[in-house]
């Protein structure tokens, strides 16, 4: 049986967590060997016109949004194997952005309490997107999780994940096309047009939180979960498509932020925006 401790620590028979140090049956297993990993720092950059961007990588991918006219691509942190792929490669107007880290499972794997694997990876993949407009962001990760940041605007983001959850946080959409095996999905959004939502997962719960819904024509399910399909029909625009777990809870709410919370972009539309801010109440629902 595990044990806490107030140091934070968890202890087992078999395992033992004391800070970063992760031991069991007596090896240190997520830094194998007590070697420091290797440090990875990287920038590439694109210039072209990009319309569709695809991304394909192992390691936690975290989506932002800039302010300049080149599409940036970091890849940074440490981890146990020197060899990795990162690769930026434009065709006329998409980009193929692969990052990943050889030999990495994003976590340990033990079957019968035997070690199969002892590599680890803190890598992350931050892209920083153009000023220009951009039609299509497909995103694909194996074994880490997917962000999507405030301000981001983009008609279509699609995002897949195997085993990572994937969180999409005040990005604005037309069609939002989720699906993940082994982790959660959180949804914030704002909208200001109408929007498609296919969201689907295998294993893990689904917190889908909208603002400014009008109508929702949502298929909401849990197969093996609670389930929860709530939203306030204030807004203006229309939410339709599925969500649905398969073993988790599914949410499916609305959101009102702070004056102080208001992303900037936010700004940019003031008109409607400011008055239906100045109709709510503040914080989180």
């Amino acid at each position: 049986m595990s044990r806490f401790n107030f140091f934070g620590n968890i202890s087992g028979e078999n395992v033992v967590i004391n800070g970063n140090d992760v031991i069991i049956n007596g090896k240190q297993v997520n830094n194998p060997g007590g070697k420091e990993g290797k440090e990875i720092d990287e920038i590439k950059k694109a210039t072209a016109q990009i319309k569709k961007l695809y991304v394909t990588s192992n390691v936690r991918v975290n989506i932002y949004d800039g302010n300049d006219d080149v599409i940036v691509a970091r890849l940074h942190g440490t981890a146990s194997s020197k060899d990795f792929q990162f690769d930026v490669v434009p065709n006329n107007d998409s980009l193929r952005i692969t990052a990943n880290i050889e030999g990495s499972s994003g976590g340990i794997t033990i079957i019968n309490d035997v070690i199969m694997s002892g590599s680890f990876n803190n890598l992350q993949l931050d892209i920083v997107l153009p000023r220009s407009p951009m039609e299509i962001i497909i995103i694909q990760s194996k074994n880490s999780s997917i962000s999507v940041e405030r301000n981001i605007n983009v008609p279509i983001i699609c995002a897949a994940s195997t085993n990572g959850s994937i969180k999409i946080d005040g990005a604005i959409f037309r069609k939002l096309q989720l699906e993940c095996k082994n982790g959660s999905i959180r949804i914030n959004s704002h909208l200001y047009s109408d929007v498609e939502l296919d969201i689907t997962n295998q294993n893990g719960s689904i917190d889908c939180a909208l603002s400014n819904v009008g109508i929702s024509t949502v298929e909401v399910c849990s197969k093996n979960g609670h389930c929860k399909n709530s939203p306030v029909l204030s807004g203006k625009y229309t939410a339709s498509g599925s969500i649905f777990s398969k073993n988790g809870s599914v949410k499916f709410h609305w959101y009102y932020l702070s004056r102080s919370a208001i992303p900037l972009l936010l700004y940019k539309k003031q008109g409607d925006f400011l008055k239906w801010i100045n109709n709510i109440r503040c914080n989180y629902k």
